[in-house]
């Protein structure tokens, strides 16, 4: 993600339930390490953490009902769009699919 963003610098908005689906493995593997590498690019690179709103979930429920989209992506791919994002960062090949907002794979 680094290179990403150092070729395309950005403000990046992003969610507690982004954070958590970062933390799952290092947690899971008690990787300090991770864990505290996350953390740290969360409070220095993160500009703004938004909440999951009724619109976020609104959003969410339309492109889960239209999209092959499971239930935790639709959440981050409507909270994006919501936010007004211009582009949404994801390591799932298979949410290029979307059409709501531009999807980069890093």
């Amino acid at each position: 993600m680094e290179n990403w963003l150092v070729k395309n610098p950005c403000a990046i908005v992003s969610s507690d339930l982004v954070r958590m689906e970062c933390l799952v493995l290092p947690v899971r593997n008690n990787d300090t390490a991770r864990i505290t590498e996350i953390e740290t690019f969360f409070r220095s690179r993160v500009a703004e953490i938004r909440p999951l709103t009724r619109a976020v979930f609104d959003r969410a429920t339309l492109i889960r009902a239209r999209t092959k989209i499971n239930t935790p992506d639709a959440l981050n791919l409507a909270a994006a769009v919501e936010a007004g994002g211009d582009v949404f960062l994801t390591s799932d090949q298979q949410l290029q699919t979307f059409t709501g907002i531009t999807v980069e794979v890093i």
